[in-house]
């Protein structure tokens, strides 16, 4: 196999696995948090991003604007983001998790609990490490580029 599709193919992978953690999601997440809410969450929490605005939250998750202000109103009104104006557009707000809703994330994270455990003892600490440290140059290779 050739770079190039080898490089297909681990987005394949990667595509995959993020369907089967989205199933997860909908079968165990609380219902006052839906999945859209918890993938927000998630995302202020991990990313490198900071300060974005609700258009620059949208592009980076590729949703529309007006579903993305719908998500960040719900968290919004149960005290999970805050709204802070910008200092050089009075316009344009930039969203950022609060204590409760790391707190909310953190708990919700508990019971999508896929026996995490057993699950790591599948793989070596070597595995585990490469695994990581190239996920997280991938995705920071798109953070570069959206």
């Amino acid at each position: 196999m050739n770079q190039l599709k080898l490089t297909i193919a681990v987005f394949r992978e990667v595509g995959i696995i993020q369907e089967r953690m989205d199933a997860i999601l909908k079968s165990r997440l609380p219902a006052d948090l839906p999945p859209a809410q918890f993938k927000l969450l998630n995302h202020l929490i991990f990313t490198t991003n900071t300060n974005e605005t609700a258009s620059e939250l949208a592009h980076n998750s590729h949703v529309s604007l007006s579903a993305m202000s719908q998500v960040i109103r719900q968290l919004s009104n149960k005290g999970f983001v805050n709204l802070h104006t910008r200092s050089q557009d009075a316009r344009k707000k930039t969203i950022v998790i609060t204590e409760q809703g790391r707190d909310a994330h953190k708990k919700a994270s508990a019971q999508i609990d896929i026996d995490i455990k057993n699950f790591s003892k599948k793989f070596t600490m070597t595995d585990m490490e490469q695994l990581y440290k190239l996920s997280n140059q991938f995705r920071l290779c798109f953070e570069d580029h959206t």
